[in-house]
């Protein structure tokens, strides 16, 4: 399933949890992603002006900017909007306001903890081979 990935294609993976961080980064590099990291809501924003992911994974709750601005920010600006965004988040109230319209906003969502290989297919179907990304 994995095996057609473009080397080009860049993720950013933003976590204030450096265990998932690196459980994310090391998976998705070794399928042949370029995983690029920030560790708050604050270092997403400059680290998707710097590398112009084509795919954003990005927790809810994070210390200084949280994960439902920076989707905000994202699917809200013209030159963004486009750039799919898996959302992650340990909330436990899968109904809550905060968790359903980041899930709304976002075009895929997923629970902590989490499957990797389902969160690696998230990533395979927003990032498939033969889209001009």
């Amino acid at each position: 399933m994995f095996e057609s990935i473009k080397p080009s294609l860049k993720i950013l993976v933003v976590d204030d949890d450096p265990a998932v961080i690196t459980l994310i980064k090391d998976n998705l590099s070794t399928r042949g992603y370029q995983v690029f990291v920030a560790r708050d809501g604050e270092e997403a924003m400059e680290n998707l002006n710097l590398h112009h992911p084509h795919l954003v994974i990005l927790d809810m709750m994070m210390p200084r900017v949280d994960g439902y601005e920076v989707c905000t920010r994202i699917k809200t600006h013209p030159l963004t909007r486009h750039i799919p965004v898996i959302m992650l988040t340990a909330k436990k109230e899968k109904e809550s306001h905060a968790t359903v319209t980041a899930g709304q906003m976002a075009d895929r969502y997923i629970s902590k903890p989490f499957d990797i290989l389902e969160l690696e297919e998230m990533v395979w179907e927003l990032l498939k081979p033969g889209d001009d990304r």
